[in-house]
């Protein structure tokens, strides 16, 4: 006996300080639609949240004749850096520093009547390896983010490992070689 992947839908949100991206996917894992928009430096949280409102949306209209109302899940946010997964607070992201302390969670129940959870983007990813990857049966793992900043998730005994703090896999800073982007002090 197998589900029926086409029967529910839900949609996918991946934050990252150079661009977001949309995905309206199936229960299989098949990608239905997916948006992308760069990210403007500097900008103020309220309006940053309002274009994630508005990829999301556009997403989901562009998904609309595969999406039946009542086959929609709802919202996975992935985001950069700590988070409180219990409020879904953004706790200062390493490279969205406006973004410390931010509800993310509360300011998107306004504009989505659904639900939404909001996790950590190495977690996320890690679970998305675990769902769809090529060793799903893999009870333990790590793995290695590699996006706009660096991170980890840890799957053991066939869970996602969280850490005291919610946020295992976390990385400081590992200077190499300086290219690109510096923070204040001068470090990447």
């Amino acid at each position: 006996m197998r589900l029926c992947g086409t029967a529910a839908h839900a949609l996918g949100l991946h934050i990252d300080p150079e661009v977001l991206t949309a995905v309206v996917i199936d229960l299989d894992g098949a990608i239905v639609c997916t948006r992308t928009r760069p990210v403007s430096a500097g900008i103020d949280p309220a309006e940053f949240v309002a274009q994630v409102v508005a990829l999301g949306r556009e997403a989901l209209d562009k998904a609309r004749d595969a999406v039946r109302p009542d086959g929609f899940l709802g919202i996975g946010v992935a985001v950069p850096g700590p988070v409180d997964i219990a409020s879904g607070t953004v706790l200062g992201p390493p490279l969205l520093t406006a973004w410390n302390d931010l509800p993310l969670l509360y300011l998107l129940k306004d504009h989505f009547p659904c639900p939404v959870i909001i996790e950590k983007d190495s977690l996320a990813a890690a679970a998305g390896e675990r769902w769809i990857g090529r060793d799903r049966r893999a009870r333990d793992f790590a793995y290695l983010y590699l996006g706009t900043g660096v991170g980890s998730g840890l799957y053991l005994n066939g869970d996602l490992y969280r850490g005291v703090s919610a946020n295992a896999g976390e990385f400081g800073q590992l200077c190499a070689i300086t290219l690109g982007r510096t923070g204040p002090d001068g470090r990447p």
